[in-house]
């Protein structure tokens, strides 16, 4: 079965990650890029570390180092770029929250 609306392609100024689809996804900036790959090195670094008693200092710093990420996006998604903001989401927080 085929759409009966016709597909029109995302206007210039929007980048897309796949030409073909018709859902338009946005590609993330490099801010936002970086600030997954510290929350998840310093998540697991934090989490390996929890049991150690010896390492338990390091334990906490990767816990205050994951806390300085999230402090970074929750300013970044309420003043940043259009695309970084929260409202921008595919699916709005409000609706998250609800289903939640």
């Amino acid at each position: 079965m085929t759409d009966a609306r016709p597909w029109r392609p995302a206007p210039k100024h929007k980048q897309t990650l796949f030409k073909t689809s018709k859902i338009k996804t946005l590609i993330w900036t490099p801010s936002i890029r970086l600030f997954h790959w510290f929350l998840a090195f310093g998540f697991a670094a934090a989490y390996l570390l929890g049991e150690a008693d010896q390492l338990r200092n390091l334990h906490y710093g990767f816990g205050l180092f994951v806390g300085t990420p999230l402090a970074f996006r929750l300013a970044y998604g309420l003043f940043g770029p259009r695309y970084a903001k929260f409202r921008d989401f595919p699916i709005a927080p409000r609706k998250q929250l609800e289903f939640a």
